[in-house]
């Protein structure tokens, strides 16, 4: 008799998602001469506004507070599926919006978009580690002038 060990887990890509930020305001006249401007930072608060998830399914929702996340699956069974959508947030002076992608085949990307704030208010970058399972990780900057 041959025996093979059964299959109870099933396969899936999943994005787990981390914003972070800092937020602060001048101390002080800028120094024209120098060009440096002195700010007062603190972890930003990030209120949690909306969410869109164009493929894949949630496991955890994102919630509002300085240091927010995520969490998603993709397809079910043995063959995983993509997981793409966005967050949006309001923060410090603005508002944006956190765009994530784990394809079930290629590059994992994200994005971030800034949806209001003036230039300069807020600004924001993200990293994507690649692989079945990715953090995307997300880093704004709200320094009112």
């Amino acid at each position: 008799m041959l025996l093979a060990p059964a299959i109870t887990e099933k396969v899936q890509a999943t994005i787990v998602g981390h914003a972070s930020g800092v937020c602060g305001v001048p101390l002080g006249d800028t120094i024209e001469s120098s060009f440096q401007v002195l700010f007062q930072t603190h972890p930003c608060y990030f209120t949690y506004t909306g969410w869109e998830l164009n493929s894949g399914v949630v496991k955890a929702y994102p919630q509002s507070g300085k240091t927010p996340s995520w969490d998603t699956a993709g397809g079910m069974g043995f063959t995983p599926g993509d997981e793409a959508g966005s967050v949006t947030f309001k923060v410090g002076g603005g508002e944006a919006q956190l765009f994530f992608n784990n394809p079930a085949s290629g590059t994992n990307t994200c994005e971030v978009k800034i949806l209001s704030g003036g230039p300069g208010d807020l600004t924001g970058n993200c990293e994507a580690s690649q692989g079945l399972h990715s953090e995307m990780t997300y880093s704004l900057h709200s320094l009112a002038k």
